[in-house]
């Protein structure tokens, strides 16, 4: 399926995929654009609380070599952003509290599915602390802004993924929701999000805690992207028990 009716809209995450798999363009390619396109927007959204670029071109071209050698993977060599309140190995994972400034924590299990499938995961994004609000700004890393309007929010809790979708920043992004963290800010950004059944998406890795503490026992991780294709095409990877 084709999105893409305008010459100005970035194509979709499948279409992408499309182009890497047919060799039309490369991952270190296409991770160079998503963070060029993500650093021209950040410094009026701040949307990104940590990067590692080196990193991100690092495991492009290890993508670019398992094509090569005929690897097949649903997700090889896509780079994906995701909320600073799931695990994230070699970045810190605050879910906006100074309590976990310095926390720096091995890969949930939704990150670890999305490595597994051959994504790239180029950066976290911001939220409120606990992930409780319904905008987002936090003591340690500020307020994030909708990129329509830079006096408005773009939502909570996850915001910092919705502002960087509405901006045609990031191709697709991993939130978390439990009373509409992912909801919320894309019908604030107009653009789409999947908080899936409870227990459909591991939550093991995220912030706050919850099978352990009876807290918000309805947290749910889910896909947010600009396109319907692409909620479907996250979900099945991260999918399962």
């Amino acid at each position: 399926m084709n999105n893409s009716s305008s010459p100005d809209k970035l194509p979709s995450a499948c279409e992408y995929l499309e182009k890497l798999n047919k060799k039309d363009m490369s991952s270190v390619e296409l991770v160079e654009q998503t963070l060029s396109r993500i650093h021209s927007v950040n410094d009026k959204l701040n949307a990104i609380v940590a990067e590692n670029p080196e990193q991100s071109i690092a495991e492009a071209k290890e993508a670019d070599d398992k094509r090569q050698q005929g690897q097949t993977l649903p997700l090889l060599g896509l780079p994906i952003t995701i909320k600073d309140s799931i695990d994230v190995e070699g970045f810190v994972c605050t879910g906006g509290s100074f309590a976990r400034e310095n926390y720096k924590p091995k890969d949930s299990t939704v990150a670890a599915r999305l490595r597994a499938a051959g994504a790239i995961l180029i950066a976290k994004t911001n939220c409120p602390e606990y992930s409780s609000s319904y905008e987002t700004d936090n003591a340690i890393f500020g307020r994030t802004n909708h990129p329509a309007n830079l006096d408005h929010t773009p939502g909570g809790s996850t915001g910092g993924e919705g502002a960087l979708l509405a901006a045609d920043a990031t191709l697709v992004g991993i939130g978390l929701d439990g009373g509409g963290s992912i909801r919320v800010p894309s019908h604030y950004c107009g653009t789409v999000g999947i908080r899936p059944t409870v227990g459909r998406v591991p939550d093991t890795g995220s912030w706050p805690e919850t099978r352990d503490t009876g807290y918000r026992d309805l947290m749910c991780i889910g896909p947010m992207a600009r396109y319907v294709e692409d909620l479907s095409l996250i979900l099945s990877v991260i999918s399962g028990s």
